[in-house]
């Protein structure tokens, strides 16, 4: 996984998180949307042709939540 700075700041990870491989998809995606990310990794859309928008929330370090625009 790669992270560039500001993803870095916004959500309280370091570069030694992720060089480490302790942040994973899991850690960083709400319970409630993983399903959606699998879908959405796995290419579903393209088969069944419907879609449904990711919500733009990620965990950060800190348990919050990011809101991304």
């Amino acid at each position: 996984m790669e992270a560039n700075e500001a993803f870095l700041q916004m959500t309280g990870y370091t570069q030694e998180d992720i060089d480490r491989r302790t942040l994973t998809r899991a850690r960083i995606t709400l319970p409630e949307d993983a399903p959606l990310f699998e879908r959405a990794i796995h290419g579903d859309s393209r088969t069944t042709g419907s879609t449904r928008p990711l919500k733009p929330e990620l965990v950060c370090k800190d348990g919050s939540v990011a809101f991304l625009s």
